[in-house]
């Protein structure tokens, strides 16, 4: 392979991954707590996500979804 060839190919791997060095997230973020609400799991949880939101500057909460009874 040529200096050149190297080269463009360089360049042109550095072009691609362009997109892939976007901001993350992109999209709000939701956490999914399996416990119920009220409980010190949601309120670490909650915690977490204020913590996460100010981090990342952007939006993320924190949802409860009970595990349904056996």
């Amino acid at each position: 392979m040529t200096a050149f060839l190297r080269q463009a190919l360089c360049v042109l791997s550095l072009l691609a991954a362009g997109p892939a060095l976007a901001a993350w997230p992109d999209k709000p973020v939701r956490i999914v707590v399996p416990n119920t609400p009220g409980g010190p799991v949601d309120v670490t949880m909650r915690l977490l996500a204020t913590e996460l939101s100010r981090k990342w500057a952007s939006p993320s909460s924190s949802r409860t979804r009970p595990a349904h009874p056996a």
